[in-house]
């Protein structure tokens, strides 16, 4: 028996569905597989900005500090400041000078 041109058209479009279904599955798979990497991919940059965001607070900090050392290693050159320095650790005074130690303040 023959089939019918009823009967081939039918099963024509049959395939022609299963194809369409196979195709759609595939593009919804990949969309959703690059939809999820994208999204993955924003929430580390948001966290690559704050941590470089503090990491930078914390390079402003050392650039600071380092500024500070600097100037106390050009200060520490000067006798005249590490005697001023040696006096006000170690209590030592000047001829003629008297010292008063005071408590030093609790802060609340």
């Amino acid at each position: 028996m023959k089939p019918t041109t009823t009967s081939l058209r039918l099963q024509r479009q049959v395939r022609i569905k299963r194809r369409l279904l196979a195709c759609s599955v595939l593009v919804l798979l990949a969309g959703a597989y690059f939809g999820i990497t994208l999204t993955k991919q924003y929430f580390q940059l948001k966290e690559a900005h704050k941590e470089q965001k503090s990491l930078h607070l914390a390079l402003k900090e050392v650039k600071r500090e380092e500024q500070r050392l600097q100037e106390e290693l050009v200060r520490l050159n000067d006798d005249e400041y590490i005697a001023d320095l040696a006096r006000i650790e170690f209590f030592f005074s000047k001829e003629q000078e008297i010292l008063f130690v005071l408590p030093k303040s609790k802060k609340p």
